[in-house]
């Protein structure tokens, strides 16, 4: 129905724990009595505009896409193709001029926000409901275009404080640590237009009246949060792998290019689970790493492969930024783990300009101290980065079938799409299972999944079901599996299975054996409440229970830093002891464990370590199991 859709923002929330957008301070004011949101069905949105390159040749320009996501929707479902919408597009050799692009786009959500829309739910009833943009979230030259505000290489070329940088000349501008800077705010920005345009000239960073603007309810200080695809990962990320690998660095402290051969067979040997969509590549190619292999190298294999590498001092400092990013990018956020990832990332700047110099003190080092205030505002990283809106660019490519009439060719696909897509559904009830049903079927489905048994909801059995051959000590787990559930048996017959889908995810059991270059077996599970890692050996029904047997590990002893050999008392002090809370050295054992299948919580990233004669085993989680990737 509509409203079990559209009314995520009245899950349960636990006092200021924050789990999505709805947490947010920002949201929680419109929830509130007298709020846009409080009661109501209203609705938010969420924009994204960026340049698509859809030409081999870059001077024949580009395509500006602009998209809007709702909110309101669950996570799962909120940056899906079938539900983010594609509100408009500009196709020019030259960037858009912003007030032509964004006015009709402007004055549409200006008349849902007024009058609102009629949508009729699953019973017949029509309601009316409004809309509001809540944020935009778009990178660094395109805010800068959308805010109507100077680019970071410019002064007060933050767009969410009003510090000024630190100009080297050249078109060249760095931000020194300064602490706590003057967050800008809407009233701030306003009073810089008026200035701006009576005075014809740049105040405070901003050259004249944003679009935006033009829609009385959105905030400019608090609608335009950092995109941490661009600024941590495509910023810092990228920076720090250059500055650790760069010959131009070998005579620096933090160089580690003479290991360079060691690292990429640390990074070719992994294998990594089907959420991670790219496969790990040499560090030689980095430059052309995508942004979602940058996510990978900083929240799973770099804490594991640069352990022994980097020096200590710098590989202290740099875990100060995987721990803050990650707890920022986590779906159950405590005050406890914003304020530590507060502190963090801001040790990590504050420190950032002595260990590596004052010139790479970038603007992205600089918007790292602000991404936990946009976490309180707005919500998780996660709910408000461009890489909700990447799969829709891809999309939108493979709409193209040449270079002639792109923009009806784009609008053909768009405006048929969901024609199909109902088509499809009423073809489902009226037609009995055809080869026209199973087409239609097909273009409306991107599941290639296989035969399937449901074992419970949102849980599924892959592939056949059936009596198979187990070992002895794997018969044994399942007998004190099932007595630890209150079931005595003397004889035991097992449906097994080597498949699992649970809540989306694909787990793989170590006996399904095509598993060559992949790893979807590690696990994090439950086990009377405790926090566990292991491997699905396989997974069975038998007695009336759903059950994986687990080959356990068990959590090493050393720590990821040791704390007598950090000399800085601030990042030693940064470093809470919860460090090993995302990245856990373990130790693989023979004890085979059989759990219910309700236990399992996430597949987890495997990273295995060979160092010298002794191979150091790491299990990687997942901050969260909504992010697109």
């Amino acid at each position: 129905m509509f409203r079990d859709n559209l009314e995520c923002k009245n899950h349960n929330r636990e006092a200021h724990v924050i789990k999505d957008v709805y947490d947010g301070q920002a949201y929680r004011e419109l929830t509130s009595p007298g709020g846009f949101l409080h009661q109501t069905g209203n609705i938010t949105f969420c924009l994204n505009t960026d340049g698509v390159s859809i030409y081999k040749n870059s001077s024949q320009g580009s395509l500006w896409p602009i998209y809007l996501a709702v909110n309101e929707l669950p996570a799962n479902l909120r940056f899906t193709k079938k539900y983010l919408i594609l509100c408009g597009f500009w196709l020019s050799p030259s960037k858009p001029n912003i007030a032509v692009f964004l006015k009709p786009l402007m004055e549409q959500l200006n008349k849902i926000y007024n009058e609102g829309f009629q949508v009729e739910d699953a019973e017949g009833n029509e309601h009316t409901i409004r809309g509001m943009l809540l944020m935009a979230t778009v990178d660094l030259q395109a805010k800068a275009i959308c805010m109507m505000m100077m680019q970071y290489n410019g002064g007060y070329g933050c767009h969410n404080c009003e510090d000024p940088g630190k100009s080297l000349g050249r078109g060249r501008r760095v931000w020194p640590y300064v602490g706590a800077s003057t967050l800008r705010t809407h009233e701030s920005i306003v009073e810089c237009v008026h200035r701006s345009v009576a005075e014809n000239k740049t105040v405070m960073g901003v050259k004249g009246a944003s679009a935006f603007l033009m829609h009385a309810p959105f905030n400019m200080a608090t609608g335009f949060p950092p995109d941490y695809m661009h600024e941590a990962l495509m910023g810092v990320m990228k920076t720090l792998l250059d500055l650790w690998l760069s010959p131009t660095n070998k005579t620096k402290d933090f160089y580690i290019g003479r290991m360079m051969s060691t690292l990429n067979e640390r990074m070719q040997a992994l294998k990594v689970p089907d959420t991670i969509s790219h496969r790990p590549r040499s560090f030689l190619v980095r430059q052309h790493w995508k942004a979602s292999e940058l996510r990978s190298q900083l929240l799973f294999f770099s804490p594991a492969i640069m352990r022994d590498i980097l020096p200590t001092k710098y590989y202290a400092h740099y875990m100060l930024l995987v721990q803050g990013v990650s707890k920022l990018l986590g779906d159950n956020i405590s005050p406890t783990d914003l304020h530590h990832s507060d502190l963090q990332l801001d040790i990590f700047r504050k420190k950032f300009e002595d260990l590596y110099g004052e010139e790479a003190q970038t603007m992205n080092i600089h918007l790292l101290g602000h991404l936990a205030h946009f976490t309180r505002l707005l919500g998780p990283l996660w709910a408000y980065s461009c890489f909700g809106f990447e799969g829709m660019n891809g999309q939108l490519r493979r709409m193209l079938h040449g270079t002639h009439f792109v923009a009806s060719q784009i609008t053909f696909t768009t405006t048929i799409t969901p024609v199909v897509h109902r088509l499809g559904r009423a073809m489902a009830i009226r037609r009995k299972q055809d080869n026209v049903l199973k087409l239609a079927q097909r273009l409306i489905s991107h599941s290639r999944r296989g035969k399937t048994t449901k074992l419970a909801p949102g849980t599924y059995a892959i592939g056949k079901v059936d009596p198979r051959p187990i070992t002895p000590r794997v018969e044994d787990a399942i007998k004190d599996g099932l007595q630890n559930l209150g079931k005595e048996v003397d004889t035991l017959e097992a449906q097994v299975f080597h498949r699992l889908e649970l809540q989306g995810f694909t787990l793989y059991s170590s006996e399904y054996g095509k598993e060559k270059s992949s790893n979807n077996r590690t696990v994090e599970y439950r086990d009377d409440q405790r926090i566990c890692f292991g491997e699905v050996v396989l997974f069975c029904c038998t007695h009336g229970e759903n059950l994986a047997v687990v080959r356990s590990f068990i959590e090493a002893d050393s720590p990821l830093v040791n704390a007598h050999d950090v000399t800085d008392h601030e990042v030693r002090d940064a470093l809470t002891n919860d460090l090993n809370r995302y990245v856990v050295e373990v130790i693989p054992t023979e004890r085979l464990q059989a759990i219910p299948i309700s236990s399992l919580y996430r597949k987890c990233v495997f990273v295995s370590v060979v160092k010298g004669d002794e191979t150091l085993n790491y299990v990687c989680r997942f901050p969260n199991m909504v992010e697109p990737e």
